[in-house]
């Protein structure tokens, strides 16, 4: 599993191109709290030039035999494409809702198996009121949610990557980060407002890309023992 991303762009064309869509954060009076997802004053993305994450995935056996330290079983993967639009979202949020479903068909669990949730959280207007909408649906008010963007900003094509790299290391510590610039929360779901321990048994990280392509993977706290399964280390 991996993401890599790197926009090079001399000219400013790419980032010229995010301006004219009004999808970027606007600075206002303070650099440090433009960035703001899931927040009522939410003005867009932060751009990141640049970022990648890997995650070596293999069988336990394989794992065991080589003497290294997994960080999460990943038990589940779904993926969906509602072909809406190819900058926006589907308003309804039901591709979104079918493939948190199937991933959850996939990993042998229930919405109320889920504890953590690692959202796509870009920050734009749009997408934060979809996405927490479908989070309420099917999940209520019993996971925790933050977004990794909060704090890295979006790194286009690697986000997936280094937020599933997150998730696993949020499984393997039992702790996750803050929401940063949660202030104002658009919808009453459990955001993580403070960097701390929690028990995180089952996660989900999801992503949503430009084209209207929807991917999600369920993870699952390593226990005592290894089962035959896929492991992130």
């Amino acid at each position: 599993m991996r993401g890599a991303e790197y926009l090079g762009d001399p000219y400013g064309g790419i980032f010229r191109g995010f301006d004219i869509a009004r999808t970027l954060a606007s600075a206002g009076a303070d650099l440090h709290r433009a960035n703001r997802p899931f927040d009522r004053d939410r003005t867009g993305f932060l751009f990141a030039e640049g970022g990648a994450a890997v995650l070596v995935c293999e069988e336990a056996e394989a794992a065991r035999r080589r003497g290294a330290r997994p960080y999460a079983e990943i038990t589940g993967y779904a993926e969906t494409f509602d072909a809406h639009s190819i900058m926006s979202m589907d308003s309804s949020g039901t591709q979104i809702a079918d493939m948190l479903a199937a991933a959850m068909q996939d990993a042998g669990c229930v919405p109320g198996d889920i504890d953590y949730v690692n959202a796509h959280g870009t920050g734009t207007a749009v997408n934060d009121e979809i996405e927490s909408a479908v989070i309420e649906r099917l999940f209520g008010h019993r996971p925790l949610v933050n977004a990794t963007k909060s704090l890295t900003g979006h790194c286009i094509g690697a986000s997936g990557g280094i937020e599933a790299a997150v998730t696993a290391l949020s499984l393997a510590h039992q702790t996750t980060h803050a929401c940063r610039n949660l202030e104002q929360p658009i919808r009453d779901l459990r955001f993580v407002r403070e960097t701390g321990p929690c028990a995180i048994e089952t996660a989900i990280t999801q992503s949503f890309a430009f084209g209207g392509h929807n991917a999600a993977v369920v993870m699952r706290r390593i226990g005592p023992s290894m089962p035959s399964a896929r492991y992130s280390s």
